[in-house]
């Protein structure tokens, strides 16, 4: 089973009141997702409330610029969600909320992404080799690889047999070269039958 390994930070950085003495305290923000550490999926969403006890949130934006208003003048609590796609190594989101009083609270959420290591296992059903990307069957039929890689890989029949057919993650290809992109554990078997 590929493993996308995803740590999840969060820092809470309360920024002081701009309103001076009579302002109540900041916004507060809760975020209520991710809550796992793992995921195979580079697509992510942040989901949180934004809450003041003291005035209304007016304003919860996202450190690439998106942006998101209550409707009417603000709410005491405002649910949010920002979609965001996730880059190989460290990505940090700034989420800042406003209430009407011009107090701002932001709480940084970090992930950090890993490539991850999975299985390139090939097979063989009569009499040939498969060779390509580290793969030279029947010697050596399995390999490491990582997800995002693009894989070649070709049926090379002996003498006197022809190639047939592909099994497993190459079955759609209908040729002795396969190529494809690896989106998670890759098992194919190159299938040929003697000539006629």
């Amino acid at each position: 089973m590929p493993r996308l390994v995803l740590t999840l930070v969060l820092l809470a950085l309360l920024l002081p009141a701009v309103s001076g003495a009579a302002a109540g305290p900041p916004p507060q923000i809760a975020i209520t997702s991710p809550t796992s550490t793992t995921t195979l999926d580079a697509s992510q969403t942040i989901k949180g409330v934004a809450s003041s006890s003291s005035s209304v949130v007016t304003l919860v934006t996202l450190s690439d610029g998106s942006t998101l208003r209550p409707a009417g003048s603000g709410e005491a609590r405002f649910p949010f969600e920002f979609s965001v796609v996730l880059h190989k190594g460290l990505n940090e989101y700034r989420v800042t909320a406003a209430d009407a009083a011009g107090a701002k609270t932001t709480v940084v959420v970090a992930f950090y992404l890993e490539r991850a290591e999975i299985a390139l296992r090939v097979g063989v059903q009569g009499h040939g080799t498969v060779v390509g990307s580290g793969i030279g069957c029947p010697s050596v039929c399995q390999e490491d690889a990582y997800l995002g890689d693009h894989l070649k890989l070709q049926a090379k029949p002996r003498a006197g047999f022809r190639f047939v057919k592909w099994l497993g993650s190459c079955r759609a290809t209908r040729g002795p070269v396969c190529r494809l992109e690896v989106v998670g554990d890759v098992e194919t078997t190159a299938v040929f039958r003697r000539s006629v």
